[in-house]
């Protein structure tokens, strides 16, 4: 849906690393066509890189959350902190992770 070759392989590769699903994808491209060429660079988008030290404080807390919850979590840096994603194969899984969770003291 983007215009823009170099938008569409961006977003992408965005999708990609970060798990977007298809209805998010859209939206970016749309968002995307919307702001014009080039607006979905960082810079752009008035996003800051990360810190190699946010980055690699991210990654210790996705192991050490992926080791706790058994499931698999990705977490980038935020703003205002972190953002953890879990994934999970099926509904069934997610739901027999919350369960034992709740029953965590």
């Amino acid at each position: 849906m983007a215009e823009d070759h170099g938008e569409r392989k961006r977003l992408a590769r965005e999708a990609r690393e970060e798990g977007w699903s298809v209805r998010v994808l859209e939206e970016r491209a749309r968002e995307s066509n919307a702001a014009g060429p080039g607006a979905g660079t960082p810079e752009a988008r008035g996003r800051r890189e990360a810190h190699p030290d946010q980055l690699a404080a991210a990654q210790g807390i996705a192991q050490a959350l992926g080791e706790a919850l058994g499931s698999e979590v990705r977490v980038r840096p935020t703003r205002r902190g972190y953002r953890a994603e879990l994934s999970f194969a099926d509904p069934a899984e997610a739901l027999a992770l919350a369960r034992s969770l709740r029953r965590s003291p």
